[in-house]
């Protein structure tokens, strides 16, 4: 069976997503495939070379929103597929196509982040799903809870990790006194509070050595705030996901000020290597991975201040870093392996497989209309400090 995921290959959680989604799937028979509408980012094409077998693009020239849409369904239809993962985070078009395929292809809708605009996007097809996924049980809950959608067909999954390419030793700190951390993942400060980083280093005390890898659209401005704490914090550009495990092997701490979130990758994978997780405390997102002073730390978000008394404290008290690295490492197989989360998608393939029809029968393309929650809305149009403002008040 062959089933098409939403979404083009890029540096972020989502693509993260199809990559172990695609691995975890295949043992059952199904294989997965991406499909984008236009043409990929400057240096993606290299960058995601190795995926280029196992999907697509349609309309890499600038075309109407129609004529976008005209040739998504074409490839779908045409491909054999059984089904469509629908990503909320990809193009608006391939969102709103949920609503325009035929009876016959099940669609799963797949919910990644808990905020305004992807609940709103997700709002906007959930009568033209069968199935809906939301990868932190926050998600799930606010979607059943506030937007309407059905308990019995909206389930959580988390995202997953193959856990034994993490499963080795953590390396040795050789006696270093200086405090290890790593921050890695997408350098956006909107999402990731990347600027955040160095003031939480020149509030903390104690000796460390922050290493920011990765790469993104505020990297320039990162690496000018950091220019003035050349000894404490380097800046190592993107790294190759197959070191990624000798990343977090060689640091003992992992810090994670992300604003808001779906289900980190990055957060399950330190924790999988025993790098000690300290991140922003996202109710039903981070506190559902790491139980505070058991198997790492949390603090409010946006909080710089909590987050360097931290660090002090585990440069500082060391029995009580390995204790949390130990727990850390413990990550339950059973919920975040690839094999768990092969099973729990099988299983909503088979439910999709059993429905006849979705709430809602299909539109006409010939009608091809976008709704108004896949549309900006007025907060789209507010200056980025007072979406962060908002935000950080909110989701405390």
């Amino acid at each position: 069976m062959r089933w098409v995921y939403f979404g083009k290959p890029h540096l972020g959680g989502t693509w993260m997503v199809f990559t172990s989604l695609r691995e975890a799937l295949a043992p059952r028979g199904i294989e997965l495939t991406w499909l984008g509408v236009g043409a990929l980012a400057p240096g993606d094409a290299e960058r995601f070379a190795r995926f280029a077998s196992c999907g697509g693009v349609v309309c890499e020239e600038p075309a109407s929103e129609q004529a976008r849409a005209r040739a998504l369904h074409a490839a779908v239809v045409g491909g054999d597929y059984e089904g469509v993962f629908v990503n909320v985070h990809a193009d608006a078009v391939q969102t709103n196509l949920a609503r325009y395929l035929p009876v016959g292809i099940k669609r799963i809708l797949i919910v990644h982040s808990i905020t305004p605009t992807t609940y709103r996007a997700a709002r906007a097809v959930r009568d033209h799903v069968h199935r809906t996924v939301g990868v932190a049980p926050r998600i799930r809950d606010d979607l059943i809870a506030r937007h309407g959608f059905a308990a019995g067909t909206t389930v959580f999954i988390p995202n997953a990790v193959d856990l034994s390419k993490f499963a080795a030793a953590r390396a040795p700190g050789r006696g270093d006194p200086v405090l290890r951390v790593l921050s890695l993942g997408r350098l956006e400060d909107a999402s990731k509070g990347v600027f955040w980083l160095p003031q939480i280093v020149e509030a903390a005390r104690a000796r460390l050595r922050l290493t920011i890898a990765g790469d993104g659209p505020d990297r320039a401005a990162l690496e000018t705030r950091c220019r003035r704490f050349r000894d404490r914090i380097r800046l190592v550009g993107r790294v190759p996901h197959e070191r990624v495990p000798g990343w977090f092997a060689e640091h003992d701490v992992f810090l994670f000020p992300s604003r808001f979130e779906g289900l980190p990758n990055a957060l399950l994978e330190a924790m999988a290597s025993g790098c000690v997780p300290l991140a922003s405390r996202i109710r039903g997102v981070t506190d559902s991975l790491v139980r505070d002073g058991e198997n790492g730390c949390l603090f409010p978000i946006g909080d710089v201040r909590a987050a360097a008394r931290h660090l002090d404290e585990l440069a500082l008290d060391r029995p009580r870093l390995e204790r949390l690295s130990h727990n850390a490492a413990q990550l339950e197989g059973a919920t975040y392996s690839l094999s768990s989360m092969g099973e729990a998608y099988g299983r909503q393939i088979e439910a999709a497989r059993a429905q006849q029809g979705t709430a809602a029968p299909p539109e006409s393309l010939e009608a091809w209309s976008m709704p108004a929650l896949l549309r900006p809305h007025w907060g789209s149009y507010l200056p980025q400090w007072l979406k962060n403002r908002l935000r950080r008040a909110l989701l405390r």
